[in-house]
């Protein structure tokens, strides 16, 4: 692996792979090119975003799941340091910036939650 970093994969992940390369055994490349090498980063990123403007979905990058990630496992309860292990940081500042995000998404959550069930109390406002 180019930068050292192990991303696992949860256990859909894993099935969704298996189905799609039987045999493949333990491989550690999971998505590959059309010639079955591994995607350099810059190669990826081509592909991905292709890939996202044949779907209709413009404007979109690697780096925007990346994002979405981090949130996603802050949302979750994941520590700074997990996030980061998971998303290959090696400084915190950058996931504890995501977290911040997440942070302010879950706590609006939670605060339409808290109104609704006072105006259920309630009645209304």
């Amino acid at each position: 692996m180019e930068n050292g970093v192990t991303f696992p994969l949860i256990a859909e992940e894993i099935a969704a792979y298996d189905a799609q390369h039987p045999g493949a055994g333990d491989h550690l490349t999971y998505m590959t090119t059309a010639k079955g090498a591994a995607f350099t980063v810059e190669g990826f990123g081509n592909f991905f975003r292709e890939a996202c403007a044949a779907a209709g979905l413009k404007g979109k990058s690697p780096h925007g799941l990346r994002k979405a990630a981090g949130r996603r496992l802050a949302e979750a309860g994941c520590t700074e340091k997990q996030i980061a292990a998971i998303l290959g940081h090696r400084s915190l500042n950058e996931v504890a910036r995501y977290t911040r995000e997440a942070s302010q998404v879950a706590l609006a959550d939670d605060a339409m939650t808290m109104l609704e069930k006072a105006e259920t109390r309630t009645g209304g406002v």
